[in-house]
């Protein structure tokens, strides 16, 4: 067979398939790339109004190209920055709400997500010196307060000749106390219940308490 020469000429056809070709090598090569920056998301205390805000960091080649792409959020209501580069979405106080991003440029897509924003009340614990004669004061000076309303605590050192007051959001929460080393069950624990201002100051909630007695010696203990 006959070994036909090529002297380098493209046909029309594959020059008209060239532009098409080099944008597929340059998707492969230089992918889009597309992050969060900057974001609010996150846990908050009921009654504290938060609007989601996110921004975006799109780039293709190491070079913005947020301008020529595509965004959507979902679920709907959220609105997307003219320039593509941020979104916000309706103030949220209660309740929970998640939101994944798309985006779209040079024929390629990245989703992201999704993003979180909750809403719940804060737990309250520490140790305290004595038997409290107001719960309520006591409760909100504790050392340690949470976004949770967990009515469980780990293994947690108690130094001797300290108690230990543990309160969580409701009315008729019970709690078990036990000795973290020998599982036993504690005796002498105070119980009750008080009414706490939120921290944002929107609105008062009854908590149930738990005082853990003192030993006159170091100890861990265990609450569900």
């Amino acid at each position: 067979m006959a070994q036909q020469d090529y002297n380098g000429a493209l046909t029309g056809a594959e020059i008209d398939a060239l532009p098409g070709r080099i944008a597929a090598l340059e998707a492969v090569t230089f992918p889009l790339t597309a992050s969060y920056g900057t974001k609010n998301n996150g846990t908050y205390e009921v009654g504290t109004s938060v609007t989601p805000t996110v921004a975006l960091n799109i780039t293709r080649k190491g070079a913005d190209v947020a301008s020529s792409a595509t965004v959507s959020v979902s679920p709907s209501g959220a609105t997307v920055a003219s320039n593509n580069k941020s979104w916000t979405a309706p103030a949220l106080s209660s309740g929970s709400k998640s939101y994944s991003t798309s985006i779209t440029q040079g024929g390629q897509t990245v989703n992201l997500g999704p993003l979180s924003w909750s809403f719940t009340y804060y737990r309250y614990r520490g140790a305290l010196s004595s038997v409290p004669s107001d719960y309520a004061a006591a409760i909100k000076a504790l050392a340690t307060k949470e976004l949770s309303t967990s009515s469980s605590l780990g293994s947690t050192a108690l130094a001797a000749n300290k108690y230990y007051l543990f309160a969580v959001k409701g009315s008729n929460v019970t709690f078990t106390v036990k000795h973290a080393q020998t599982g036993g069950t504690i005796s002498g624990c105070v119980t009750g219940t008080a009414t706490i201002e939120q921290e944002n100051g929107a609105g008062s909630n009854v908590y149930s308490y738990v005082l853990v007695p003192a030993s006159s010696s170091a100890w861990n203990f265990t609450i569900n």
